[in-house]
């Protein structure tokens, strides 16, 4: 379908789509469209990754913008949210105003009200309508990327939730999902009451693959030669291969673009391989019979010759210059002799008088030898087919002329692996397959964006990382800084960055195609399986997804890693050859009711139990079962829970949410979290520091479970105390590390587990700050409820190091965690505080002070007098207090500051003062001419540690995907 023929879009869209090089939509588009995408319609889309789902999504939005509405566009992760608002931002051009909203649960985003267009995820798109959102009853049109997450034990429910409360507030709603392929699309289009579009066609073939031995086996029952030598792992065999393999690629090109050393060898040369001398003789033979088959034609021909190093080069295209010179015109002779004589002027190395006595000749030479401006000028020549022949050291980036397609320098692959610690081992391995196939000016850029990463944070997850792009390549995880993963992603786009080897992680989230894609761990550790397990053919064609980046590469390639005959078979049956499973509904769970039915109530969509059921029924879980009364038995347990935590009123059928009900469904905390903080506050309160409420009972006597095994309520506390309202408790008294242990035990905080040996220490911690804890510890003979404490208590350490200021490379080895982990635990804890303030309020306790100063000193990582001058943007929590040892004490200092004082103070790292300065409202944060001052001296080492004794534990993955 030709973009001209779009029915219901802007006037603008068809010229705008064609300025990005879109003539004609893709076939799964086509569909889209002729099943009423732009004309209201309500769509499922189940196609492959790359095969244009953002433009069937745009075409929905614009289309409904268009006729006066208002769109919104849901996404799993914040890091998709800020993608999409850069690609949708670009419609802003044509009078459109794009919003995007990921954070602060409590708002209901009044400012997104005068948006067109708003991005946000599933969570924060729950909570605006919690909190009454006005605007959302004005969508005309809702986007939701990803769908088939639904089946995602954890996000799932609340994406099934919202939707159903979505298309509830607005009956004539359009609804487009967007989902990856899989089994059962039909079932989902069937809940939305939507057409579908299942198609598994792509803009460029997928090869998929296992690869064993000396082999590639592909799906087709073809193999093609991938040799592993000596000492060589198979994932850095496939490795080097790719970075070589864009040469192979050249022959795919019109007839006078080829790849003479393919066609002489049958292979591609590895830097280790002999480039022989009979080698040159042949290539130098096929490039002059090409010239000679092609006398007549004025493009000429041009051949591409690889060798090993640059002395190679320059010896077989000073033989190829004495062959072809004939075959060039006397016009195309003076044209390449001024290039040549620029050249000369450009460059200054032996290299470069070798170059131009070979241009008159029709030929050049590429290699690192030559500075960038002369790589640059020799590439122009070859793409505008002035060269008859180019010898090469690495593979190039060559666009026929009248071509639209182009091939990219060398390759690019994503390796999957199915832990932090092999994805950061694996880099590092890598880093040496990548490093000779790097030019000097690209060792140079990743020298640059190597020191960016070491500014993101003094770790040594950070240093790991650095070293390994300086050299190339990258890991990414969960247990990366936002900056980090930022970082990564985009040298990665740029090409500069060849290899990432990532967790699943990466294969949910943002846009990184890839050449090649490599599923090295098929396998990971599951709890609930008590082992290594299976990952599920969803997921593992979710990554094989990312290979092949349309426009750059003529086809892509997965490939699975096999150790034997046997396990090639399997990996065929399992994955390749495989069907994604079915996606099927979670929600019919307690843990995953329990907020929803609250926020069902106390939003007004449920008034009564039949009411919430039938609420319940718009939902995909209804859709796929026969079995109401589970749903049923499930629902009644969660009202049972609900009203004995004073959360519902339930009297003669009817459900109201109480006023501290609503307080819980507005802070968008699971109800058990809120019962949790509530009981411990309240024990607090009671002044519940005796041995016998500390310890949970008589320490001579074990204690016995409660016979119901849940948590005490808020309002069996409240009975049981003797005198409560009398007690004079002091809200100095709440030490930090009680708030933060307390909020470290909710469902809403992932915790640390407890590792070998761990148990030890930290039931010696127990011991020692026991009386600091609010709310009773449980017996030992508990035993998963006592180990959950410890583990609280680990995460609650972590927390009160962070606000400390231990340093953050203390942290990490001593907990096992990567920076990322302390950000997500950091942010978790920030957010809970903050609601701990407010359930403080409504239940009439004086804690909210304590709590408020616990939560700022965790928010920023410090100490309290440094609390102003963290504040400020780019500062945090080491340069505060480098500057504070400096003399410069809080923000009105440091916007009036020495500017040498401040540079010292800094470590002489002048783009970072002159963003501090800035950021303060400095009058002049230009550092040119300004040196550091010679008489401030930081002590960079005087970071507080209240361990320092503490034996650093080995690190391992504390990985959660809810902080990621």
């Amino acid at each position: 379908m030709d973009v001209a023929d779009l029915p219901g879009v802007p006037e603008w869209l068809p010229d705008h789509l064609r300025d990005d090089g879109i003539e004609e939509l893709y076939p799964p588009q086509a569909e889209a469209v002729e099943a009423g995408v732009t004309e209201g319609e309500n769509l499922v889309a189940s196609i492959p990754t790359a095969s244009g789902k953002t433009l069937i999504a745009e075409l929905a939005m614009l289309s409904s913008v268009a006729r006066g509405g208002k769109a919104l566009y849901i996404v799993p992760l914040r890091a998709l949210a800020s993608e999409k608002q850069a690609d949708f931002e670009e419609f802003e051009q044509y009078g459109l105003d794009i919003g995007v909203s990921t954070g602060n649960y409590e708002s209901e985003g009044g400012w997104l009200a005068d948006k067109d267009i708003v991005v946000a995820t599933s969570e924060k798109v729950d909570s605006l309508v919690r909190n009454d959102a006005p605007w959302i009853e004005d969508l005309t049109c809702v986007v939701t990327d990803e769908v088939h997450l639904v089946d995602d034990g954890e996000r799932g429910p609340t994406l099934e939730v919202t939707l159903a409360k979505l298309r509830r507030l607005n009956p004539d709603l359009q609804t487009v999902a967007l989902s990856a392929t899989i089994g059962n699309a039909e079932a989902l289009a069937t809940w939305l009451n939507a057409g579908l579009v299942d198609s598994d066609w792509r803009p460029i073939d997928l090869q998929k693959g296992v690869h064993y031995g000396q082999a590639l086996h592909l799906e087709d029952g073809s193999q093609q030669r991938l040799s592993v030598h000596n000492n060589e792992k198979q994932t850095a065999a496939i490795v080097r291969d790719t970075l070589l393999s864009e040469i192979a690629e050249l022959e795919e090109k019109p007839d006078r673009h080829r790849n003479l050393i393919e066609e002489e060898t049958g292979e591609v040369l590895s830097l280790q391989d002999d480039y022989s001398s009979t080698i040159k003789e042949e290539i130098q033979n096929l490039c002059i019979d090409s010239l000679q088959h092609e006398i007549g034609n004025e493009l000429g021909v041009f051949g591409v010759a690889i060798t090993h190093d640059s002395d190679s080069a320059e010896s077989l295209a000073i033989r190829l210059s004495e062959s072809t010179e004939p075959y060039i015109s006397v016009t195309e002779k003076q044209n390449l002799k001024k290039i040549a004589e620029k050249i000369r002027q450009v460059g200054h190395s032996p290299s470069t008088d070798i170059l131009s006595e070979l241009l008159p000749a029709g030929v050049g030479i590429y290699h690192d030898g030559l500075s960038n401006q002369e790589r640059e000028i020799i590439k122009d020549l070859a793409n505008d087919g002035r060269l008859k022949s180019l010898v090469s050291t690495t593979p190039l980036a060559l666009n026929n002329e009248g071509e639209t397609e182009s091939f990219t320098e060398g390759g690019s692959i994503l390796v999957f692996v199915n832990s932090r610690r092999n994805a950061e081992a694996a880099a590092g391995r890598l880093a040496n397959t990548v490093r000779p196939h790097l030019t000097a000016e690209e060792r140079d850029q990743l020298a640059d964006i190597a020191e960016e990463i070491r500014d993101v944070s003094d770790t040594e997850t950070s240093d790991d990382l650095a070293d390994a792009v300086a050299d190339g390549a990258a890991f990414h995880h969960a247990g990366l800084s936002r900056g980090h993963r930022e970082l990564v992603e985009d040298a990665f786009r740029d090409r500069l960055v060849k290899v990432v080897c990532a967790t699943p992680t990466l294969a949910a989230g943002v846009n990184t195609p890839s050449r090649r894609v490599v599923v090295r761990d098929w396998r990971r550790y599951d709890g609930s399986a008590g082992g290594m397990a299976p990952l599920s053919v969803l997921e593992v064609h979710q990554m094989m997804g990312r290979a092949g980046r349309p426009g750059l590469d003529p086809y892509g390639e997965a490939v699975l890693i096999a150790s034997s005959h046997d396990e090639v078979d399997e990996l065929f049956e399992r994955y390749v050859w495989a069907d994604p499973e079915p996606v099927r509904s979670k929600l019919a769970a307690e843990p995953a009711l329990r907020t929803h039915i609250l926020a069902t109530v106390a939003s007004g969509f449920a008034r009564s139990r039949e009411g919430l059921l039938e609420f319940l029924e718009q939902t995909l879980y209804a859709s796929q079962t026969d079995d109401s009364g589970q749903l049923e038995r499930v629902v009644d347990d969660v009202l049972t829970y609900l009203q004995r935590n004073d959360f519902l009123e339930i009297e003669g059928g009817e459900l109201d949410a109480t006023s501290l009900g609503h307080t819980v469904s507005r802070l968008y905390l699971d109800p058990m979290s809120a019962a949790e903080i509530v009981d411990g506050l309240r024990d607090w309160e009671r002044g519940a520091s005796d041995s016998t409420s500390a310890s949970g009972s008589p320490a001579d006597a074990p204690a016995e479970p409660p016979a119901d095994s849940g948590f005490t309520t808020a309002s069996e506390l409240a009975e049981g105390a003797d005198g409560s309202d009398d007690a004079d408790a002091d809200p100095d008294d709440i030490s930090a590390l009680g708030l933060y242990h307390l909020v470290s035990r909710t469902p809403d905080m992932y915790q640390l587990y407890l590792r070998s040996g761990d148990r030890e220490e930290y039931e010696m911690e127990l011991f020692e700050r026991e009386e600091e804890l609010l709310g009773p510890t449980p017996s030992e003979f508990e035993e998963g409820r006592f180990e959950d404490w410890l583990s609280a208590l680990k995460t609650a350490r972590l927390l009160e190091d962070w606000a400390t200021e231990v340093d953050e490379a203390t942290i990490t080895e001593r907990y096992g965690v990567g920076p990322g982990d302390i950000r997500g635990k950091v942010e978790t804890a920030q957010w809970l505080l903050g609601a701990a303030e407010s359930l403080a309020s409504e239940v009439d306790l004086d804690a909210a002070r304590a709590i408020s100063e616990a939560r700022i000193r965790v928010e920023h990582g410090v100490r309290e007098e440094l609390v102003d001058l963290a504040g400020v943007r780019g500062v945090g929590r080491k340069r505060a207090r480098r500057l504070f040892q400096a003399g410069i004490t809080d923000r009105a200092q440091l916007r009036d500051a020495d500017k040498s004082v401040v540079l010292a103070a800094l470590r002489g790292r002048r783009k970072t003062a002159e963003n501090v300065l800035e950021n303060a409202g400095h009058r002049d944060p230009s550092m040119e001419g300004v040196e550091p001052a010679a008489d401030v001296s930081v002590d960079l080492d005087d970071e507080a540690d209240t361990d320092t004794n503490a034996e650093a534990a080995a690190n391992e993955d504390q990985s959660s995907l809810g902080d990621f």
